[in-house]
Parts: C-alpha cells; sequence; structure tokens
C-alpha cells in the first residue's frame, strides 16, 4: 500500500493570465484587441468556391465583441466587384462606418491568426514602423516556380510596386 505524505491541494485561484499580468497587459496592447476594430471582409466570386478554401476563411479568428461581416460579390469581374462594394459601403450609413476593409480572393487561404496579424501590423508601435494606414500581402504566381506579382523599377522614386 502507498504511503499517502500529507499535502495541501488547492486549485490555481489567481488564473493563467493574472499569474504575469504584464505580459498580459502587452498582448492586449499589441493586439489593440481593446479599439474599434470593425471590419468589412470583401470576397468577390465567381460563385463556386472550394471547400478547404472557406474552410480557411472560417477558421479566420477575429477579436472577441468586435464587429465582423463577410460581403461576398457574386459573378462580377473582379475590379468591378470590389469597386461595387466599396460604393455599397459608402454609401451605407452604418458599414461606412466601420474601421476596416479586408478582401479575401478564391485562391487565398489566410492562416487563423491571419487577421489578428493584421490588426498588430496596423497598430505597430512607431519604435516598430507603425502605426500604418494600409497593410498589405505579397501576393505570388501559383505552381511550381511561383513569382511575386510586384511590378516597376525598383529604382523608381516613389517606389511603385
Amino acid at each position: 500500500m502507498t504511503e499517502i505524505k500529507p499535502q495541501i491541494v488547492i486549485e490555481d485561484y489567481q488564473g493563467r493570465h493574472n499569474k504575469d499580468i504584464e505580459r498580459s497587459r502587452d498582448r492586449i496592447l499589441q493586439g489593440s484587441t481593446y479599439k474599434d476594430l470593425s471590419t468589412i471582409c470583401i470576397i468577390p466570386t465567381r460563385g463556386t468556391i472550394p471547400a478547404k478554401v472557406v474552410q480557411s476563411w472560417w477558421s479566420l479568428m477575429s477579436p472577441m465583441n468586435q464587429k465582423f461581416i463577410r460581403v461576398f460579390m457574386i459573378g462580377m469581374e473582379v475590379g468591378d466587384a470590389y469597386n461595387a462594394a466599396i460604393e455599397m459601403i459608402i454609401n451605407n450609413p452604418d458599414l461606412s462606418k466601420w474601421k476596416y476593409i479586408l478582401t479575401l480572393e478564391e485562391d487565398n487561404m489566410p492562416p487563423p491568426d491571419g487577421l489578428l496579424k493584421l490588426y498588430e501590423a496596423i497598430n505597430a508601435p512607431k519604435d516598430k514602423g507603425g502605426p500604418y494606414d494600409v497593410v498589405g500581402a505579397l501576393y505570388w504566381t501559383k505552381g511550381e516556380g511561383g513569382m511575386p506579382m510586384i511590378y516597376g523599377n525598383i529604382m523608381d522614386i516613389p517606389k511603385n510596386f
């Protein structure tokens, strides 16, 4: 028979995030989740979207208690779809006040924390180059040997990529 040693067992009443409150505070400040992060996600589509792509979109984390809406623009040329979506947003008394626009297309599969990382990048402190008005991503052509879709002359000023 195993001897039971006297001991006191108590649950962790302090909580994981309270143990290192400075670290928790820094995480929240870095993500700016306490600010207005209302986001409209514009998605132009020809009408058929692969299930794996939709799954990645639905896995996209957004901060709690923040407004997030998806707007599908179906059956339009991509440029026309974006123009129509922006016009609709500008003319909508509620949506025109939302802070951010995120664009996704049928071949974009962002990581689950991609939107949160965008918010962090947009709201980066001055010593890290921020804050920014626009944050984008490098887009690559498809297939083996894909090339970055950057156009322009690197020597041009201003940079015109």
